[in-house]
């Protein structure tokens, strides 16, 4: 059974490998594989793979999202935001299938495009509170004709929790405990508009 969690060094990445390099040979030679940076990378973050293929199509004027039917947990909105709208870009919401769980509720995760994410799909990077445990990530699509294809089971986020305690991924496919999850990150509180008022006797209205 297919995990959509996973420890970033369990992914094998071969493919990216050039092909005139000896596999014997491929640690011992200077390459991206051998970035120092992207070693750590894959040692200390996790996983997030596409759940399923899906694509994206995009003109000056519309952008359609399709992926295969009968997949009800997952969806993509268009976020109408009047604070942030980018000239030239359409912001879109991706919504995966899965909810996200900690032992510490008070870990952050910095959550991000994926070393080996290949395709030329643009996510925007942000931290995830475990108060608000989902794996949504927001994308910027660019308004000109354009095609994305993105194929089942390819690394699309990755994760770094900001611990220096080691790392341990259990994955589960348990209906019950998503809807809890689910209720718990729509039921976050959220205050808009909200002013906070100093006086000289140091007390506060709101």
């Amino acid at each position: 059974m297919d995990v959509p969690l996973c420890l970033t060094k369990d992914i094998k990445c071969d493919h990216l490998n050039p092909n005139n390099i000896a596999p014997k040979q491929r640690k011992y030679i200077p390459s991206f594989n051998t970035c120092y940076g992207r070693i750590a990378a894959l040692r200390n973050s996790i996983t997030l793979r596409t759940w399923c293929e899906f694509e994206i199509t995009t003109t000056k004027n519309a952008w359609d999202f399709k992926w295969p039917a009968g997949n009800v947990f997952m969806n993509a909105k268009e976020m109408d935001d009047n604070s942030f709208k980018p000239a030239g870009l359409w912001v879109v919401k991706i919504c995966p299938p899965w909810m996200l769980e900690c032992n510490d509720n008070t870990l952050d995760f910095l959550h991000c495009s994926h070393i080996m994410n290949t395709s030329h799909l643009h996510i925007a990077s942000g931290l995830i509170p475990m108060i608000d445990p989902t794996p949504n990530f927001f994308t910027y699509l660019p308004k000109r004709d354009d095609v994305y294809h993105i194929p089942y089971k390819m690394p699309i986020i990755q994760m770094f929790p900001m611990t220096d305690l080691p790392i341990h991924i259990e994955s589960s496919y348990d209906l019950k405990k998503f809807d809890e999850l689910f209720t718990l990150t729509n039921s976050n509180p959220n205050f808009t508009g909200s002013i906070m008022k100093c006086l000289k006797d140091e007390s506060t209205t709101l």
